[in-house]
């Protein structure tokens, strides 16, 4: 059982620890109220205009019990499998994403604020969000996350963080529990009407349930919004992580059973992640929608002794801009994003966690360009249709030094169209269909398991989905059937 202590304090202490934005005001600018009740309500309403499965989160569902990770989050959302591995590694599949990979992760775009996390390959780790930073959590299943630019089977997860508009004043917490566990959270929000900002940081460590599970973390999360002028705002984000897991391994299915707290020493496996990430969001708003432009940089590195020690320094970075408006009978959201990415990527004989002789050098090089939109039509009071499509356009490159000096590449094009239906029969009950393809490239993963470069194709989908949610009475409902016929699988293989 954990016990959690929380202190909320005043503004006044904000003063001496945040800069006062309120210096360089006008002498009589109206202040800005964003609570973060309103930024929900309008992330739920963009579930009502959708034709499928989605559903929002928010941080009141998991922020009073001790959420490690997504799984903690996403434990009650409908259609999510979420299962914990090692610690914070978490392994989640929407529809059969990525069911052939026990790591990492595939088949979902990940993003932090509408920017994805996904590394330019599209591979990435869930424990790069951490529930203690999370306002409240999107997740558009399938097709119905091309308002996102993805195009991938599972769909989409989106955290979003608080602002010091939505999260003024400090909060401090801390929990504990068993096996050693202990997590501290500390945050700061402070507004004004020119401007706001957030900061925050988290630790945490246990020692673990099996035998060499021990992590320890260390993370910090901020962002500053400025008003530049009436309706138009930029907002820098930047996040540290510090992750340092022990991997307990898998166990045979007899030990398991009798001594489940087992775990292995041999080669001193671990994963531990290293990452700084920043990115800026400037929002013009006009009339009822707006237009976002923005860039981000993420700098992450990868130290994982497993068969082999794994070491990796990436580098990605890339723009995106989205333009959503509502004309009331007819609504367009459309947008680009483009992803670019370098890995230099080495292994080497794993001798008890550490390098022995190199066995493999590559520099790897991505770039994944998407193009969306979709518009929406209410022909009849109640009736909504949809129509969209989005395209990719990637590369993947590798130029391998280690064993042999030998490259490979491969080039990707590919479009995927999207219909929907949504109608309301009656106040607060909604039934909707939709027909989507969907596409996942592979990543290097995938095309260069053990050391060859195999060009694969992409993996397709045709995929079929009824439904209906709402409220009849006291009792909520979320209900979706689907088939999903898939086309060029991405499988494990050794070669």
């Amino acid at each position: 059982m954990s016990k959690s202590l929380r202190a909320l304090l005043g503004a006044p202490l904000m003063l001496s620890a945040l800069p006062a934005f309120a210096q360089d005001a006008p002498p009589h600018a109206d202040e800005i109220v964003i609570s973060a009740h309103r930024l929900i309500e309008e992330a739920i309403q963009r579930v009502r205009e959708t034709p499928g499965g989605s559903d929002v989160v928010p941080s009141e569902d998991f922020e009073h019990r001790q959420a490690v990770s997504l799984r903690d989050v996403l434990a009650y959302s409908p259609g999510v499998y979420s299962q914990p591995r090692f610690g914070q590694e978490v392994r989640i599949s929407i529809r059969g994403s990525g069911i052939s990979r026990g790591y990492h992760m595939r088949g979902l775009t990940l993003l932090q604020d509408g920017v994805p996390i996904n590394l330019a390959d599209d591979n990435g780790d869930f424990q790069e969000l951490d529930p203690s930073f999370l306002q409240h959590v999107e997740v558009f299943r399938g097709a119905n996350a091309l308002r996102f630019g993805a195009s991938t089977l599972g769909g989409a997860v989106n955290g979003v963080t608080p602002t010091g508009r939505s999260a003024k004043g400090i909060t401090l917490r801390l929990d504990g529990g068993s096996f050693d566990t202990l997590r501290g959270f500390a945050s700061a929000g402070f507004a004004d009407a020119r401007g706001d900002a957030y900061l925050a940081i988290a630790g945490d460590r246990s020692n673990g349930d099996r035998a060499h599970a021990r992590r320890r973390a260390f993370r910090f999360a901020g962002n500053a919004g400025i008003r530049l002028a009436e309706g138009v705002e930029t907002r820098f984000y930047a996040s540290v992580q510090a992750i340092d897991q022990e991997l307990p391994g898998a166990l045979t299915y007899a030990v398991a059973t009798t001594r489940p707290e087992t775990g292995s020493f041999a080669g001193d496996q671990h994963r531990n992640i290293d990452s700084i990430r920043v990115q800026n969001r400037t929002s013009f708003t006009f009339g009822n929608g707006g237009l976002d432009v923005g860039a981000f940089l993420n700098s992450k590195k990868l130290y994982h002794p497993i068969y082999q020690v794994v070491d990796q320094n990436s580098l990605d970075w890339g723009s995106y801009a989205r333009f959503e408006q509502d004309f009331g009978a007819f609504g367009v959201v459309a947008g680009i994003t483009a992803r670019f990415g370098s890995v230099d990527s080495k292994r080497y004989v794993n001798v008890n966690g550490k390098r022995g002789a190199r066995t493999f050098g590559a520099d790897q090089q991505a770039r994944t360009i998407d193009g969306y939109a979709e518009g929406r039509i209410t022909p009849l009071p109640g009736l909504t249709l949809i129509a969209g499509a989005i395209y990719t356009s990637g590369v993947r490159r590798q130029d391998q030094i280690l064993p042999a000096a030998i490259s490979g590449r491969a080039r990707f094009e590919q479009v995927s169209p999207k219909l929907g239906l949504l109608y309301e029969p009656a106040k607060d009950v909604q039934v909707y269909a939709n027909f989507s393809r969907s596409h996942e490239l592979p990543g290097f993963i995938e095309l260069a398991q053990i050391a060859s470069f195999v060009p694969l194709d992409a993996q397709r989908a045709w995929t079929i989905e009824a439904g209906a949610r709402g409220k009849l009475g006291r009792v909520r409902f979320d209900i979706s059937v689907y088939r999903a016929d898939l086309r060029g699988e991405l499988l494990q293989y050794t070669v």
